[in-house]
């Protein structure tokens, strides 16, 4: 008998987590949730990079948590941040605090500074069904019109 109450609760148990997985939505491919960007500037290599690091050090509280890996001789960063972003509307309560996660990938050469955006992934600490954002390309395309565009011509503008 305790066998047989144990399983009718382990199975209420499953189907109940079960339930919370329903209907929640897949992250889009990685593919989708990347993007490349090139600038111009009129500074070499490494005075690019030093301003690469001076923006940085700016733009994050602790610089030194974000960045990942920096090599002054490749003219390689690599950053993992985050930023406000309302376009994915997240979760049911659409919190405040609504954000992406994503890594800068920088390329540093002379008069010239590629970009790529990749994992792009949409959170909403607070909600109770964060589910998985963008979870469709449309919703990939908003996340970064309305929110990485912007936060990459800052960057931009720090090299004019």
């Amino acid at each position: 008998m305790k066998n047989i109450l144990n399983y009718i609760l382990l199975l209420t148990l499953q189907s109940g987590l079960n339930a919370f997985a329903w209907g929640t939505p897949d992250l889009v491919s990685a593919n989708i949730r990347q993007k490349a960007y090139t600038f111009e500037t009129a500074l070499d290599k490494n005075k690019a990079f030093k301003k690469l690091l001076l923006w940085s050090a700016k733009t994050f509280a602790d610089s030194n948590e974000v960045i990942k890996l920096k090599d002054a001789e490749t003219g390689m960063m690599v950053v993992k941040g985050n930023l406000s972003c309302k376009a994915l509307k997240l979760g049911s309560g659409y919190g405040e605090d609504q954000r992406v996660k994503f890594t800068l990938e920088f390329s540093v050469e002379n008069k010239k500074i590629d970009v790529k955006v990749t994992d792009l992934i949409g959170t909403s600490p607070g909600s109770y069904d964060d589910s998985a954002r963008p979870s469709t390309k449309e919703e990939a395309e908003l996340a970064f019109k309305e929110c990485i565009d912007p936060f990459i011509d800052l960057i931009k503008a720090e090299y004019k």
